[in-house]
């Protein structure tokens, strides 16, 4: 049976662990994964060679008493570095941006630009994968997250890049058809931001939701989420900034890991880049103002990092660089 999970006290008050700036700008200043090889087999395709990698050195392999292989660098593996190196650089710019370095946005839409380009290819080879189960050449379907997908949709949509969000858009609601997003639904995940988002578009481009035609509660369990879906291009009032607020508010209760034991799920886990980057908000004030209507100004926490500042009117990052990994994307895949 379907149990709804959503919080009581989602739109009453900042949740009581959600970390103070301070806290979250030490934490995203230890985080220390290193992707310097992500970064330098992307220099290598851009370049234009054809080359055989290994996630294990040599030396590891010989370490952990296992057989050192190499294979060829691919499409996917572009797209998993391209992923990779976009936290990176998400990472970077908040630091940027919390040091008052006036070139954070231009890290920030470097890595949202690469945010973008591999998330469609993840889509692209999904899209593939999935002909290829239903010509019978795969056992298996493969499948997207919307954790991730969503999100992404609300970076570039918060960026104003609604081109690339629309595009985003119709692959999702393609990938929840067909039953291959890993967290789509009731039964696991129930992403309800990332649903939100979705339906936001929706909205605001007159199309139709996914998620009635198949079904999909937790789209429409939140009351708050629902009465901005209905509201979001109403007048600047006192009604709309306080719903506003209550959105601020809900997303600090979403910044943690998911339960499995508890079945409960959130939309933002773990040290993640959406804790002070209020990606929900910034999109509906981004729409708000292609329909010519003015946006409140929002005390709460999550509003005065200098994150929500971020320039709307910025275009996407291009450079030589890209253009040359798009060729080799474009060589594997017309559909890129």
């Amino acid at each position: 049976m379907y149990k709804p999970n959503e919080l009581k006290d989602d739109t009453t008050g900042i949740y009581k662990r959600f970390p103070k700036l301070s806290t979250y700008v030490k934490n995203i200043n230890k985080w220390s994964v290193d992707y310097s090889q992500s970064v330098l087999r992307l220099e290598k395709c851009s370049r234009g060679e054809d080359f055989q990698f290994s996630h294990m050195s040599r030396e590891m392999s010989e370490k952990l008493n296992m057989e050192y292989s190499e294979r060829k660098y691919t499409l996917y593996n572009m797209g998993q570095d391209l992923g990779q190196y976009s936290t990176r650089l998400v990472l970077d710019a908040y630091s940027e941006c919390f040091e008052n370095n006036k070139d954070w946005e231009n890290t920030f839409r470097k890595a949202i630009t690469f945010m973008y380009w591999s998330t469609k290819i993840e889509f692209v080879l999904l899209e593939n994968s999935l002909e290829e189960f239903h010509s019978g050449k795969r056992k298996q379907k493969t499948v997207c997250h919307l954790r991730h997908v969503g999100s992404t949709i609300g970076f570039c949509l918060s960026l104003g890049w609604l081109d690339f969000a629309l595009d985003l858009r119709n692959r999702i609601n393609f990938a929840l058809k067909n039953e291959v997003v890993n967290d789509g639904g009731d039964s696991f995940g129930r992403r309800r931001t990332q649903h939100f988002l979705i339906r936001l578009i929706n909205s605001y481009d007159g199309s139709k939701d996914v998620q009635r035609l198949i079904e999909t509660k937790c789209a429409y369990d939140a009351p708050l989420l629902n009465e901005l879906i209905e509201n979001w291009d109403m007048k600047c009032n006192e009604r709309f900034e306080e719903m506003i607020i209550k959105l601020c508010d809900r997303h600090t209760h979403q910044c943690r890991q998911d339960s499995f034991n508890g079945n409960r799920y959130y939309d933002f886990q773990n040290l993640s880049l959406e804790y002070y980057y209020p990606l929900e908000v910034l999109s509906i004030f981004f729409l708000r103002k292609t329909r010519g209507l003015t946006n409140p100004e929002i005390d709460h926490p999550i509003m005065k990092s200098g994150l929500e500042n971020i320039d709307q009117t910025i275009k996407p990052y291009e450079s030589e660089y890209l253009s040359n990994l798009l060729r080799f994307a474009r060589k594997s895949s017309s559909k890129i």
